[in-house]
């Protein structure tokens, strides 16, 4: 309602056939805000109500039924026929979970992961299998499933500059500082104004020893957003170079901005 980045419109709860339970719950915890979109009354009852499909007692009774009610949430919101609001669904679900720890990842990885159709495009497909389930399965030290997430999010060949820096982060977790380094590479080649991206890159040559290309991209990255230059004096990826000429003019520390 007030944390997913979809408007919980009329129109929306009608597709997913639960506009009949907002409407019976409206005035005791929703309200119809600006534009009929659906709001929680007070911030605290999103969670809570997201709480409602679940138990932290050992009823398994109650934790199979609830579960069903997920599955058909997960049906729901995978039948909607708009890729972006699905996404958006999707990512507010997983961030919840892992943030709230309302419940097992296990469980919500396993039923959406049953129930992800197979017209999904490719780019929708790399975004969650890339992006979503990973960031938040690492969350919960699940290594070992998000890697085998990533590598199918790879063989998509994900054309989407945010979903490649993401499969570098995911190297990156993986210690696989060369992968790594080829993810950022592709998504800079497909967002060449991103310094984040070139900030991250210069970070893992520094890791591997390749100080001047580096140097070349925290250049960059600093020309792009200034804040690089504090984040680059004060992280330790670059303290081997911290009295460096080069590095201190890119950092501005002598002044030398024209370097």
């Amino acid at each position: 309602m007030n944390i997913s980045g979809a408007k919980a419109t009329d129109e929306l709860l009608e597709k997913m056939d639960i506009k009949k339970y907002a409407s019976r719950l409206e005035y005791a915890t929703l309200y119809k805000a600006t534009g009929k979109v659906w709001k929680t009354i007070h911030s605290r009852w999103d969670v809570e109500l997201f709480k409602l499909l679940f138990v932290e007692e050992e009823d398994e009774i109650t934790l199979d039924t609830n579960t069903e009610c997920l599955k058909r949430a997960v049906t729901c919101i995978f039948g909607l026929n708009d890729e972006k609001l699905t996404i958006s669904l999707v990512q507010t679900m997983y961030n919840i979970i892992s943030v709230n720890n309302i419940i097992p990842i296990d469980i919500v990885h396993g039923v959406v992961s049953k129930n992800i159709p197979s017209g999904l495009g490719p780019e929708s497909q790399g975004t969650i299998h890339g992006v979503i389930m990973p960031t938040s399965l690492l969350m919960h030290g699940k290594t070992a499933v998000a890697e085998e997430l990533s590598l199918r999010a790879e063989l998509m060949e994900p054309q989407n500059a945010d979903t490649c820096y993401h499969l570098a982060l995911n190297s990156i977790a993986f210690g696989k500082t060369d992968k790594a380094i080829m993810w950022c590479t592709k998504a800079i080649a497909l967002d060449n104004d991103n310094g984040e991206i070139l900030y991250t890159r210069a970070c893992l040559h520094l890791v591997q020893g390749n100080i001047e290309m580096a140097l070349n991209d925290l250049r960059t990255a600093v020309r792009i957003d200034d804040r690089y230059s504090r984040l680059a004096r004060e992280q330790s990826y670059f303290e081997a170079i911290r009295n460096d000429e080069r590095f201190m003019a890119i950092t501005k520390e002598k002044g030398l901005s024209d370097y």
